[in-house]
């Protein structure tokens, strides 16, 4: 038992470093041009999306070897379409909500004077939509809920909802509003179908919506 605890947490550390920061090793071939801040080519685009996919690819097969995860069996099943059509539903909801909020308290919790000059779409598309929700949700609502409390399912999301929240370090209200309705959201979809393969999607769906408003929009 304690040393499948200590397993688990050490499953969570990994991942989540992936998540943050160890992505980049794979991008060593291309990290001359991304230091000069020049354009990718063409082929350094399609390296990018190769070397997330391997990593994403990598990743899922852990989790399925670990019984995590399982998308051909979660595929096959219908009963979670409904919560993701409320996940989808409830990110647009959240988004207006977070937005009414940061008006009301002068900072927006999409800030306008963010610029994405020096970013790169394909780096921050497979970095926040591909990557991040894969790990995240594996962590956050699979395996720290058999950590804390597992006995409690409620109770282990609600903490872990709470982590999840703290670590992308909200700085204003309609941030935090955001943050934690995304968790609480998120949450709910995992309470109800036990599906983190859902969980993956609706986060993904989060993360590409939030995409489009800071590169297109705002």
């Amino acid at each position: 038992m304690k040393r499948t605890l200590i397993r688990r947490i050490i499953e969570c550390l990994v991942m989540l470093a992936i998540s943050a920061a160890l992505w980049q090793l794979t991008l060593i071939p291309i990290a001359s041009t991304i230091n000069k801040k020049a354009p990718l080519t063409l082929p350094q685009n399609v390296f990018v999306i190769a070397a997330f996919s391997v990593l994403v690819i990598l990743i899922n097969l852990y989790a399925k070897k670990q019984s995590y995860i399982n998308w051909k069996e979660f595929f096959s099943e219908n009963a979670t379409i409904k919560w993701i059509l409320f996940g989808l539903l409830a990110t647009l909801v959240l988004h207006f909500l977070a937005t009414y909020v940061g008006k009301i308290e002068g900072v927006p919790y999409l800030d306008p004077n963010v610029s994405t000059e020096g970013q790169y779409l394909v780096i921050e598309f497979m970095r926040t939509c591909i990557l991040s929700p894969v790990t995240e949700e594996l962590v956050f609502r699979r395996i720290l809920t058999k950590v804390i409390f597992p006995g409690n399912l409620k109770v282990s999301l609600l903490i872990t909802g709470l982590i999840f929240t703290a670590i992308h370090m909200p700085v204003s209200v309609g941030d935090w509003v955001n943050q934690l309705g995304a968790a609480a959201i998120l949450s709910v979809i995992y309470y109800k179908t036990e599906k983190v393969e859902a969980c993956i999607l609706v986060h993904s769906f989060m993360n590409l919506f939030l995409n489009i408003i800071l590169w297109w929009i705002i």
